[in-house]
């Protein structure tokens, strides 16, 4: 039986396709593999240090509570970052991969008036209560006293 050319070219065709599909698969294992090591072996996708500005009279400790380094675990480049706290009125946050710094710029809210009713509270020009405030007198601070008692 004789073979033809065109049968012996298709074989060597599948062969290497097979070997090029093998490689690829080889090629991203490795990778994968060096990753998963890098990831968790060395924290090279972790930030080091956490740089916090703009915070005025807050602690770092409370503004900072939520986010996933502070007793949550490290702080992935991957992960999301969310501050959140009633006296922030914006936070941008800076990611720089190279050092492995996590740039945090706070702003607060700013103190509008105070509310009283039992206890009383700061609130901003949009009425969002934020935080305690001691009792006010006199007219250099806005006051709103609530005696309807709910």
């Amino acid at each position: 039986m004789a073979v033809s050319v065109r049968t012996i070219y298709e074989k060597k065709k599948r062969v290497r396709l097979k070997l090029k599909l093998t490689a690829f698969a080889a090629g991203l294992l490795a990778l994968l593999g060096a990753f998963s090591y890098l990831n968790w072996e060395k924290n090279i996708f972790e930030f080091k240090e956490v740089v916090l500005s703009g915070a005025g009279d807050r602690s770092r400790e409370e503004l900072l509570s939520g986010l996933p380094g502070q007793g949550n675990g490290p702080i992935s480049f991957f992960s999301s970052v969310r501050v959140s706290h009633p006296a922030i009125a914006g936070a941008a946050i800076h990611r720089d991969y190279f050092n492995r710094i996590l740039r945090i710029e706070i702003t607060e809210r700013e103190r509008y008036g105070v509310w009283c009713a039992d206890a009383c509270f700061w609130f901003d020009r949009e009425g969002l209560l934020f935080s305690p405030a001691p009792r006010a007198e006199g007219a250099l601070v806005r006051r709103v006293r609530d005696t309807t008692g709910r």
